[in-house]
């Protein structure tokens, strides 16, 4: 209690030496206009310096300063409070001052060496300390000074000998051996980051060859040791993403952004992870999470026209992607996606396909079908209208007989519940030389996890006999899987039409190999049996035996508008004549042009 008294009293006498202090409490600054004795009032300065109030503090020693221009050491009090506000500049400037006049002042170089440490200014901090040790030779606080400096500088062989040094010359003070305690502990994360980080560079090696087993349990070795390694963490989820582990995914990235929110790869993964497992508006939800903490990211704003193009919301896809083109014009990604999605934004299709289909056993029969197609999308359902030309020529006819059978056909696609539409359509001939006189088709698709489709449906057709013009009944049904494996698309079908003697079937599995954008694949179809969504049968193609059937086809684009089909196929087929039963070969081919606008 003495000494709080002793000291208060201290306090007042140092007050009452100002003849006029004029305070402004809003702004805390003292205004000084007569100071009796400096040396108090400088203890008065340091008081409020060290108590936070520097601006006070800097108010009471430039007043000091007009009575005693060479008080250092108020000039030095004032360039350490504008170091400790950062103001190194300013603290810089009343340091020069007094090393103009005393370049060897003790407390000047300690209070310089201090600034140039904490603005990281390290090179020039050391240079400080030298030139302190060059007037103060062996000095034990500017040796210090020294080592912590070349600790902060990863310098720690250095530092480690000069703190030795000390610690041999003061074996019991604490400072040197804190400081020594620092520096290895300093060596260690040192050592510890180095083993990590190759083993990260290990860990993406493995990855980006498909080792991804073995990616991962480096990147655990690597998150035993360091959890909040937010690139192995990533590149850990990124390998369970590539495996279409889509949780476990997710869980990594969001260990990362529960640690740091605004995390770039984390954040472009999760979105990613969301629209590879076609949850859209969580996607969406990470692309406009990912703009928040990087405004005008262009490829966070790729990402988001993607899922747009994805959910088939092609206005929005093209308003992101043309905003994308100001920011980022050179960005290939988007310019590609920009011509994809203009093309499958055009809402009209008009096409022309010619298809041929011969045999020669046991009569030579040729089978020309010329298809016009015009299709129109609408914001929930699309229609397409379709005109058939048919025409069989036989053994002595010419190229073109005048027995040509006609068949238009409407088509409609609708939505009618989550992840699944449906497919109608109806067609109707004239004279049914060739074609039916009533065909009708309903099919549902729905969208299954893990990229598979499944569908279930009927054709109905009804043809008339030659022999005695008599309608006979067709009835189909079929059901479908299929399944997304990378680039490939994979289809099995099958045909069930009960009939008079049991039920007849046919399957045929189709693959397609994507190849730059959805209108470009290879495909390859194998059957067996009769498809009624083939147009080239009659009434009697549906009694055959047993069939097989291979088919190649190619798709691409000519330009953005125009587009090309080509089609190849072999048929080998059984068939019944006076009762025999007999194989022959067939042979189709067809070819497509369409134009989109």
């Amino acid at each position: 209690m003495t000494n709080k008294f002793a000291y208060s009293i201290f306090l007042i006498c140092c007050i009452l030496n100002f003849t006029n202090i004029n305070i402004v409490k809003g702004q805390n600054i003292i205004l000084i206009n007569e100071i009796e004795d400096v040396d108090s009032s400088f203890l008065l300065a340091r008081e409020y310096a060290f108590n936070g109030s520097r601006d006070t503090s800097r108010a009471i020693c430039y007043k000091i300063l007009e009575r005693a221009p060479s008080y250092d050491d108020v000039r030095i009090l004032i360039g350490r409070t504008y170091t400790w506000d950062g103001e190194y500049s300013k603290a810089r400037k009343e340091f020069k001052t007094v090393y103009d006049s005393s370049p060897d002042y003790y407390d000047l170089i300690n209070a310089i060496i201090d600034l140039e440490k904490w603005s990281e200014n390290y090179d020039k901090a050391i240079e400080y300390c030298m030139h302190g040790l060059s007037y103060y030779p062996f000095d034990s606080n500017f040796l210090y000074k020294k080592a912590d400096i070349l600790d902060s500088k990863k310098e720690y062989d250095l530092s480690l000998e000069i703190v030795d040094s000390l610690i041999f010359k003061y074996p019991k003070d604490t400072l040197f051996t804190n400081l020594k305690e620092s520096i290895l502990e300093h060596i260690e994360i040192q050592n510890d980051t180095i083993d990590t980080d190759s083993l990260f560079m290990q860990a993406r090696e493995y990855a980006f060859n498909g080792k991804r087993d073995s990616s991962r349990i480096l990147c655990q070795q690597i998150l035993n040791k360091n959890p909040n390694y937010h690139e192995v963490r990533t590149l850990l989820g990124r390998t369970y993403l590539w495996d279409k582990k889509y949780n476990l995914a997710k869980k990594e990235f969001h260990k990362v952004l529960l640690d740091d929110s605004a995390n770039y790869q984390a954040i472009s993964a999760s979105i990613d992870c969301e629209n590879w497992s076609d949850d859209y508006d969580s996607a969406l939800s990470f692309c406009n999470y990912g703009l928040f903490y990087h405004p005008n990211d262009c490829d966070f704003l790729y990402k988001k026209a993607s899922v747009f193009d994805n959910q088939e919301e092609y206005d929005t896809a093209l308003k992101v992607l043309k905003y994308l083109n100001t920011l980022c014009p050179e960005h290939e990604k988007g310019n590609s996606l920009l011509k994809n999605v203009k093309a499958s934004n055009q809402k009209n299709s008009i096409s022309l396909n010619y298809s041929f289909e011969y045999f020669g056993i046991p009569w030579n029969r040729r089978f020309h079908l010329t298809t016009l197609k015009y299709g129109h999308k609408f914001k929930k359902f699309s229609i397409i209208a379709k005109y058939y030309i048919g025409d069989m020529v036989f053994d002595s006819e010419h190229l073109l007989t005048k027995d040509i059978d006609g068949e238009p056909e409407l088509d409609v696609y609708f939505d009618i519940w989550k992840d699944a539409y449906a497919w109608t359509s109806y067609g109707y001939s004239w004279n049914h030389n060739l074609f039916p006189r009533h065909r009708f088709g309903f099919e549902i698709y729905q969208s299954l996890p893990n990229a598979f489709e499944t569908s279930l449906g009927i054709r109905y057709m009804q043809f008339y006999r030659d022999s005695d013009s008599s309608a006979n009944n067709i009835l189909i049904y079929t059901a479908s899987v299929g399944k997304y494996i990378g680039n490939w698309w994979i289809l099995l079908r099958t045909y069930i039409s009960p009939k008079s003697y049991g039920v007849s079937n046919s399957f045929h599995l189709s693959f397609r190999r994507y190849f730059k954008h959805k209108d470009n694949y290879f495909s390859v179809v194998l059957s067996t049996g009769n498809s009624p969504d083939e147009r080239i049968n009659k009434i009697g193609d549906f009694d055959m035996l047993d069939s097989k059937r291979i088919r190649l086809g190619y798709k691409d684009k000519i330009s953005s508008s125009f587009l090309y089909e080509i089609r190849v196929g072999y048929n080998y087929e059984e068939y019944k004549t006076d009762n025999n039963i007999n194989n022959r070969n067939a042979y189709d081919a067809s070819i497509l042009l369409e134009y989109l606008f």
